[in-house]
């Protein structure tokens, strides 16, 4: 079945699959077949046997689709073990399904700037003294991927976590043995980035670079000055907004909302035509990452701009040298390189950075003095 057809399927299925009974204190869930108290029902959802109930073949090998209906959810996985496979060793399973869950991941940032993802692994363990076996299941904390987050080190990270928690369980339960691993659960969530409003300071070492200008703002619209700090360029008090024109006698704002949120800049490049926008991002240790959202036509103003969030807000900054941002997190060499704007990849050479193939945008970076990147 083509992956396409399954979505239809899968958001068909999750609507039809429960029913309310006329007592009203029970709920049908009509894929396996019972009755469930009302206020039991969101645990039934979660339990292995009606995810088994809601198993789609989807068009890979040994992948399955789990119908659900959890909100903000586009789509659950199970990676089944091949039938000559037999994994004992948790890091062995997932080196296994390696190539598997890169692809599935891939297919979800095809229509997603940015998902949310974890992992659970499911194995049956056997108390030697009774001979009671149970399937139990292990999960990772959700961590936050974009088009160009380096997803090697965050499996890897996974892949340890399962390993330890395994040997954890082992060792601490009262007489739990593994057998064998049964399968491997994606959980991949849509991730909506907070809207952008009023003032937040960088963190440090990204003001040690000098490569941003960060608006001193009191109200919601940190991402028209940061634009306008781009557009309109002053050597003193570049941080404050009475040194810019005001925004609205610049911009053609119609039907936005302020805050702005990332997934609403390409109104803005609609309303203004001779304008193109690329958005980055900070991860928790504070690298750049993304682009969070990048235009699909780049003009000749073009501008990056760095979204960051702090204890639940949120704030847009001007990048005003993009080189200058990454530079410290990626390469230690000091002579002229290129960056490509779209993977965040650099170059030492000019001949290289023109023949790398990059799926969207590939741009050579202006003189050192240029406040447009």
């Amino acid at each position: 079945m083509h992956i396409i057809s399954i979505l239809f399927y899968v958001l068909f299925s999750v609507k039809s699959s429960s029913t309310v009974s006329p007592s009203r204190s029970y709920i049908n869930c009509d894929k396996c077949k019972i009755e469930i108290p009302r206020h039991e029902y969101r645990y039934h959802k979660r339990t292995n046997i009606h995810k088994s109930n809601c198993l789609i073949k989807s068009e890979f090998e040994h992948i399955d689709i789990i119908a659900t209906a959890f909100k903000n959810r586009i789509m659950t996985y199970r990676l089944n073990p091949s039938i000559e496979d037999e994994y004992l060793l948790p890091e062995a399973f997932l080196d296994g399904k390696r190539d598997d869950v890169f692809k599935l991941v891939e297919l979800s940032l095809i229509k997603n700037t940015c998902i949310k993802v974890n992992f659970e692994l499911f194995a049956y363990f056997i108390l030697p003294k009774s001979g009671e076996q149970q399937l139990k299941s292990f999960n990772t904390k959700y961590e936050v991927i974009y088009k160009s987050t380096d997803f090697d080190e965050i499996y890897l990270n996974v892949r340890e976590t399962f390993k330890m928690k395994l040997t954890e369980f082992e060792h601490c339960e009262s007489g739990w043995s593994l057998t064998s691993l049964s399968h491997l659960e994606i959980n991949i969530n849509k991730y909506s980035p907070m809207r952008g409003g009023s003032y937040i300071e960088l963190p440090e070492v990204i003001k040690k670079t000098k490569s941003c200008i960060n608006i001193q703002n009191n109200d919601e619209y940190c991402f028209l000055w940061s634009i306008l700090a781009a557009l309109f360029p002053v050597k003193n008090n570049v941080c404050r907004t009475s040194s810019y024109p005001h925004f609205s006698t610049i911009f053609n704002i119609t039907g936005m909302s302020f805050p702005l949120s990332p997934k609403d800049i390409r109104l803005f490049e609609n309303n203004n035509s001779d304008l193109s926008i690329n958005i980055y991002g900070l991860d928790k240790h504070f690298n750049v990452t993304g682009p969070l959202y990048t235009t699909n036509f780049r003009r000749d103003k073009h501008i990056n701009l760095l979204y960051y969030e702090k204890e639940n807000r949120a704030h847009y900054c001007l990048i005003k040298n993009l080189l200058r941002l990454v530079r410290r997190q990626v390469s230690k060499h000091k002579g002229r390189m290129y960056l490509c704007e779209t993977c965040l990849q650099f170059f030492t050479s000019e001949t290289k950075f023109h023949s790398h193939a990059c799926s969207k945008i590939i741009t050579l970076l202006p003189d050192k003095n240029s406040m447009l990147q």
